[in-house]
């Protein structure tokens, strides 16, 4: 591997990484949405209704699709539309702060 590629294969790893963990994420709040709200830091967190399922259900599946673009932009070798993908999604929390 040259010292070229070095940041691009970081960038990948990296990547990756976070795309596993918006996987898991996004799964919990299919599979076990009471845990994952609460996990989630949701202060004092509503008691599981059909509302509020359907809300979890909705971030989960943002979640799993975020990740998906992730794969996808790994897997067809377009670093720098990755990378500025993972710059955008950075500043989402933000809208929430």
């Amino acid at each position: 591997m040259s010292q070229t590629h070095l940041p691009i294969q970081i960038g990948y790893v990296l990547s990756g990484l976070i795309a596993a963990a918006i996987l898991f994420l996004g799964a919990r709040f299919w599979l076990a949405p009471a845990t994952a709200s609460a996990g989630f830091g949701i202060a004092d967190s509503p008691t599981l209704s059909t509302g509020f399922t359907a809300w979890l259900s909705v971030k989960g599946t943002r979640d799993i699709a975020a990740c998906l673009l992730v794969i996808l932009l790994m897997t067809k070798g377009f670093p720098r539309m990755l990378g500025e993908f993972m710059l955008i999604a950075s500043l989402s929390p933000l809208a929430t702060w």
